[in-house]
């Protein structure tokens, strides 16, 4: 359980920072980075979602990954930064943030860190945190999927339509979690 905790402290981290974004405008769209990550898979809603363009497609955050396990961010929309220089930071209207699944998955949240309610998507058990969280937590396959919208019915559309980074459309159902995961995903830094 200590792993959900640390993982949860470090979800929250990385949203409430702003992802280290300055989303004003500025967007690196690339999926390459994304479409080449080979450490768990990865899932992004497509070009845009909820009206928003994707103005994050992974490319920094997995430069910059430092852990096996993640995360990798895709971000939707834009904001204004708050603060100014090095320290301007925003938090974009939808973000995705994924890890490997032995550090998020829904089967072992923290009972210290409930749910505000359970529920399915697209067949896969999904986990929403609000009000005040705004996050929609699912495990899919090997990848623990963590959507921040500003409401459920934000992030269940996003979770409707997530799709591997190499895939043209939604997937028809979303993977059930892995039963046995790498060991090196799983590994503690």
């Amino acid at each position: 359980m200590r792993l959900a905790a640390k993982w949860l402290v470090l979800f929250v981290g990385f949203v409430a920072g702003g992802c280290g974004a300055t989303l004003d405008r500025h967007t690196d769209r690339d999926l390459a980075a994304a479409r080449a990550f080979r450490r768990f898979p990865l899932y992004y809603a497509g070009s845009s979602v909820l009206g928003m363009p994707l103005v994050d497609g992974g490319r920094s955050s997995i430069r910059n990954l430092n852990a096996p396990w993640g995360p990798v961010d895709f971000a939707y929309g834009y904001c204004t930064p708050e603060g100014s220089g090095d320290s301007a930071r925003c938090n974009p209207p939808v973000d995705i943030v994924e890890v490997a699944a032995c550090h998020g998955d829904v089967r072992y949240i923290d009972p210290a860190v409930r749910p505000t309610q359970w529920l399915r998507v697209r067949g896969a058990r999904a986990a929403w945190f609000g009000p005040d969280d705004h996050r929609l937590q699912l495990t899919l396959g090997r990848t623990t999927v963590m959507i921040s919208a500003a409401h459920l019915r934000d992030a269940e559309a996003v979770a409707r339509s997530l799709r591997g980074v190499s895939q043209a459309g939604p997937l028809p159902s979303l993977p059930k979690p892995a039963r046995n995961l790498p060991a090196q995903q799983c590994e503690s830094n």
